[in-house]
């Protein structure tokens, strides 16, 4: 989450959608977060160090370890703090649930496991498993949902809407993030600023955010993980217009 108060914007940074790239654009911007006085942290605690510095935080209110630049609407929305950006813009950014998931993936297994003590036996396990076997035996909606060592795979949905009510007023598609943030500038008065993350460079621009051409990882994909992931993320599909694949027109086995 990133707050606004001279251009009077909240953005809702949901994990491996554009979000480092929204960041850098609009950092700029940035108002000091009120987070941090809800940080709890044990100095004597190493797990908790290793946490921090992967970007994980104990907070108090929540009584929960969360990623702070990764705040759904829910958690944002239980902070007393939150009635002073009531007239605040709310955006967003997505992507297509198929790419997120699979990016997501191997950010897990390349890179946030190191976040966690080298004993803990999920750790171990993720470093040693396929894609396949991540995603139909390590993952399931309530562990996304609430463990802190999954949050990238938390569905898009809970950082634009609270329930069935949408709480954003601009989503962009990562699919058409150079015309959508575009006018996202137009829209908030914002310098048009091009930084881009590494990886940003490597995605291909569409019109149509259905265009599977622009889809980096779908060759990934077979029939069981296409099918998790349109159930996993069903709401996502139906609140930011992505077409559900069918899983028939995967194979068994990649």
């Amino acid at each position: 989450m990133l707050i606004s108060e001279s251009k009077k914007f909240v953005y809702f940074s949901a994990p491996k959608s554009a979000s480092t790239t929204m960041r850098s654009r609009l950092d700029q911007y940035k108002t000091e977060s009120f987070l941090e006085r809800y940080f709890d942290l044990d100095e004597n605690d190493d797990h908790m160090h290793l946490l921090v510095g992967g970007g994980m935080q104990y907070i108090t209110l929540l009584d929960a370890i969360i990623c702070p630049t990764h705040l759904t609407v829910e958690q944002f929305e239980r902070f007393p703090e939150a009635v002073n950006y009531q007239d605040c813009s709310k955006i967003t950014f997505v992507r297509n649930p198929y790419d997120r998931f699979y990016s997501s993936y191997q950010e897990s297994k390349m890179r946030h496991m190191r976040r966690f003590h080298p004993e803990d036996a999920l750790r171990k396990k993720i470093e040693r498993v396929d894609f396949r076997t991540f995603v139909m035996e390590e993952l399931d909606i309530n562990r996304i949902r609430f463990d802190h060592r999954f949050c990238n795979f938390i569905p898009q949905h809970y950082y634009g809407y609270r329930g069935v009510r949408r709480a954003v007023s601009f989503c962009g598609h990562n699919e058409t993030f150079d015309a959508d943030y575009r006018r996202l500038c137009d829209l908030l008065e914002l310098e048009f600023v091009e930084v881009n993350a590494h990886v940003r460079q490597e995605q291909k621009q569409c019109s149509d955010i259905n265009d599977t051409d622009g889809y980096k990882y779908l060759s990934m994909y077979s029939v069981e993980t296409v099918g998790l992931v349109n159930a996993l993320y069903a709401r996502d599909f139906d609140f930011f217009g992505y077409r559900p694949l069918d899983p028939l027109d995967f194979p068994d086995v990649v």
